[in-house]
């Protein structure tokens, strides 16, 4: 009397188990991609955390700002900083600064000289000096021979007096630097001339000096006691192209250090209202 549709009811099943598969597929999908988009996301998060920390802490200090007037009195020809580092920042390769220099003259971005390895050989007259303290004048760079009496320094172009000294003996050269050079001191003589007191020549950008570096004569600040000297040679830069001019008594300007890192430090410099004598050193 009653009649029972077994067929539909079979084909009804296996159409809800198929959208139930799908509807389960689709899970699985939409599931990795999300934790693949939280695996990125955590990724960057993570990236942008450590270069927003190496911006804060891969920092430098500015701890002296000094200026050299010019010769003929007129204002200030040169601009030096000395730099450490700052508190648990890494290795900083000063050779990869940016300064961003805004003065009277203008804005300018500039970057750093040009530095050539100089290979200094210290002889006492009857072997090396080895352990020789050799000094480069006008800079200040101080750096220690190797065992085989062996010193080597990064100079940019300019005029040097070095100076080897082992005990109570010493010797000094003076050497024109404008390639990768070499010179040999010998303990005991003397052959040093005037250099140049502007030291550097700094006319395609900023030089860098080591006053004292626990790696030697290069320009990477790898140790908290370390002092290097930013040195801006604004007579040098002006007559090569860069918009910059030596600074007149009252005159203020800004400099901004960054590092390669994208960490940042301003500092001030202003000029006395009054010049102290031609070639001078005056405190900015």
């Amino acid at each position: 009397m009653f009649e029972t549709q077994t067929e539909d009811r079979g084909q009804v099943g296996i159409g809800t188990l198929i959208v139930f598969i799908a509807m389960v597929l689709v899970a699985a999908i939409a599931a990795g991609v999300l934790i693949n988009t939280a695996g990125f996301l955590q990724t960057q998060a993570e990236d942008t955390g450590i270069e927003s920390t190496q911006q804060v802490s891969d920092n430098v200090r500015v701890l002296t700002e000094v200026g050299s007037v010019a010769d003929d009195g007129s204002g200030v020809e040169k601009t030096s900083l000395t730099l450490q580092r700052a508190p648990g920042a890494g290795d900083i390769d000063l050779s990869e600064m940016d300064i961003q220099y805004l003065g009277p003259s203008g804005a300018e971005n500039i970057g750093a000289a040009e530095t050539y390895t100089v290979t200094v050989d210290v002889e006492d007259g009857t072997g090396t000096g080895a352990n020789a303290d050799v000094s480069v004048a006008p800079i200040g760079t101080s750096v220690t021979a190797d065992d085989s009496g062996t010193a080597t320094i990064e100079l940019p172009a300019g005029t040097y007096d070095i100076e080897a000294t082992d005990g109570s003996a010493t010797g000094s050269e003076t050497l024109t630097v404008s390639d990768d050079a070499s010179q040999t001191i010998t303990l005991g003589s003397d052959n040093t001339e005037t250099s140049d007191p502007a030291g550097p020549d700094g006319n395609t950008g900023y030089t860098v000096s080591a006053i004292s570096s626990e790696s030697g004569g290069d320009n990477v600040m790898t140790d908290n006691g370390d002092r290097y000297r930013i040195t801006l040679n604004h007579t040098a830069l002006g007559g090569s192209g860069f918009n910059i001019a030596a600074l007149g008594a009252g005159d203020e300007a800004e400099l901004t250090l960054t590092t390669a890192s994208g960490a940042q430090r301003t500092v001030t410099v202003q000029v006395p209202d009054s010049l102290a004598s031609a070639g001078s050193v005056v405190a900015l």
